[in-house]
């Protein structure tokens, strides 16, 4: 029912996956991930299960390939959110430029617009992002006083 009413929901699709297994049928198991990275390419739990999947099939090779793109994606990620936690400083353009160079090398050119235009708006907002939250915290508002 999950997935007639919406095709593309991961986890209707993850469990999919899993009852094709369940059912003896790992070529069927394969659709259902395939679709989830065609949507989010570093996904990386459903690129494990698909190296699973593949493993389970006798491909190897597919499965060696999966494996290796797996770890990939699971240091990007990893990375990307080490990164995004550093990136909350307003003064911080190096990082912000570090995000959008990391997503670029990952071909998500959308994701590293968006940093690069958060690392120029930091550029541009000069001494009040350098200042940051405390500057923020300081000001007194009207009718405050």
């Amino acid at each position: 029912q999950a997935i007639a009413r919406n095709t593309n929901e991961r986890e209707a699709l993850m469990l999919q996956s899993q009852m094709h297994l369940d059912e003896g049928q790992p070529q069927a198991a394969a659709a259902p991930l395939l679709k989830i990275l065609e949507q989010d390419g570093h996904d990386f739990p459903c690129r494990y299960r698909l190296a699973l999947v593949y493993e389970r099939l006798g491909d190897h090779a597919a499965s060696q390939e999966q494996m290796t793109r797996f770890r990939g994606s699971r240091t990007f990620r990893r990375r990307l959110a080490q990164l995004s936690i550093r990136a909350r400083r307003l003064d911080d353009v190096s990082t912000r430029e570090e995000i959008a160079q990391l997503c670029e090398k990952h071909e998500m050119p959308q994701l590293a617009l968006v940093w690069r235009e958060a690392a120029e708006a930091s550029r541009r907002a000069g001494p009040t992002a350098e200042l940051g939250p405390q500057w923020h915290q300081s000001r007194q508002l009207p009718g405050t006083e």
